[in-house]
């Protein structure tokens, strides 16, 4: 009997990540593609499977530091526009996480390659798409609107159905300022008909999901928000390897179960939402939404230990803090809060990260 070939390992790891790829088992697709990296180097399609598995099991730095792999050998490769794409996807990543600082230099890389080679793909679209943030972050809702348009036309053109359903996402949220409202739900439900249809890679849909559930909770509409949370909690029940997507349904659950005054159950979503996101960013927002509902409990002393612990992932939890503040009569701290947020002046806080003003016996 002839002895087997070590290839033929590699080969059946490779094979098991797709599979397992392809059925949304995010864990086995990691382990199996990890371990085949290990013996030989992925291909390049596998690469960005690993590095996709990552980010959906919660292993942020390992995605990174796939991604950043991807970007470098595509270039080796003498693929600028590919490249591109994965620099400008790392940057969308770190953004959402709030790495402001690297994810402008992932961007700024992207930039550069598209503007040097004068390329024409689909990175560029995504350059639009964060222009439109920064638009409308900046108070230049008309600007971000334009930004938009010009992020969806890029998409069709190159037939992205992720950028198409981000660019009506950020046309949404610009038409807001703009007093737009049906406009702008329009723009979102036609945004998650990609989304529901399976037509957004894995990244996208969980992306979509919560930042539609926070635009329809902006312009009050609770039903599309409860209707879209319960869409995430399907999604998320069939992929029981999720982290990040999973914590935020649990959180946005929450939220609406406190808008409805289902306080109790709120507070069970929140709790669980904590534990699970246990040192992952976005438990910054789960602690907030129980800091929230112990402040509207009057349990004053448990509202401001949650606050303090979102504070070590959001810089400013407002306008909750000031709310506590109001509560216990510190009618100046609570102006300060406000005034303070209102001013961005975040960055000149007495303390770097989140400042809450000392306690009075």
């Amino acid at each position: 009997m002839g002895e087997r070939d070590p290839g033929d390992g590699v080969r059946e790891l490779r094979d098991r990540g797709r599979v397992a790829y392809r059925h949304r088992a995010w864990i086995e697709a990691f382990t199996a593609l990890a371990a085949a990296d290990e013996s030989e180097p992925l291909p390049l399609d596998d690469l960005d499977l690993l590095a996709t598995s990552a980010y959906l099991i919660g292993k942020d730095a390992d995605g990174d530091e796939l991604a950043a792999r991807a970007y470098r050998e595509w270039l080796d490769r003498d693929a600028p526009d590919q490249a591109a794409r994965r620099a400008i996807r790392l940057a969308l990543l770190l953004l959402l996480r709030g790495e402001a600082a690297a994810s402008n230099g992932w961007r700024t890389r992207a930039k550069r390659l598209i503007e040097d080679g004068d390329l024409e793909c689909s990175a560029s679209g995504y350059l639009h798409m964060l222009t439109a943030m920064d638009l409308l972050e900046a108070g230049d809702a008309a600007g971000s609107l334009a930004s938009a348009r010009a992020t969806t036309a890029v998409g069709k053109r190159f037939r992205d159905p992720d950028l198409m359903a981000f660019g009506q996402l950020c046309t949404a949220e610009a038409l807001v300022p703009q007093s737009e409202i049906a406009t702008a739900k329009c723009c979102l439900d036609d945004a998650m008909v990609a989304v529901t249809a399976g037509e957004v890679t894995p990244l996208a849909t969980g992306i979509m999901y919560c930042a539609v559930i926070i635009a329809c909770q902006s312009i009050f509409d609770l039903h599309r928000a409860q209707e879209w949370t319960m869409a995430l909690s399907r999604w998320c029940e069939e992929q029981p390897d999720l982290v990040p997507y999973r914590g935020n349904c649990q959180i946005h659950r929450a939220e609406i179960m406190r808008m409805r005054g289902d306080w109790s159950d709120a507070y069970d979503e929140a709790r669980a939402a904590c534990e699970r996101l246990a040192g992952h960013p976005v438990c910054g927002s789960a602690h907030y939404e129980l800091a929230e509902l112990h402040r509207l409990r009057g349990q004053v002393t448990q509202a401001e230990r949650a606050y303090r612990e979102a504070c070590r992932w959001i810089p400013d939890p407002q306008p909750g803090l000031a709310l506590l503040r109001l509560r216990q009569g510190r009618i100046e701290d609570a102006a300060a809060a406000i005034r303070r947020a209102l001013d961005e002046a975040n960055a000149t806080s007495p303390d770097a990260d989140c400042w809450v003003p000392p306690s009075r016996s």
